[in-house]
């Protein structure tokens, strides 16, 4: 369901920007970096998550994206 993947891809995209800001508001981007890649390693536990997470990816190959200028974190 391609408004799925659609509406998924979106949130993810202002999840990792939330994320990504609010280390670098703290001064280290760094480390938003790598809160970003253990999220990804939680979701991705279990040989059911990853095949799911490979499926999303896959429907989401060859489309491109662009990066919220607006605040993203949900307050």
């Amino acid at each position: 369901d391609q408004a799925a993947v659609d509406a998924m891809d979106k949130k993810s995209g202002d999840v990792l920007m939330c994320v990504l800001d609010t280390f670098a508001r703290n001064g280290d981007r760094e480390a938003g970096r790598r809160a970003w890649k253990a999220i990804q390693a939680m979701t991705t536990n279990t040989k059911e998550r990853y095949k799911k997470y490979m499926a999303y990816n896959h429907a989401l190959d060859g489309t491109t994206w662009t990066l919220p200028d607006e605040d993203t974190c949900e307050k």
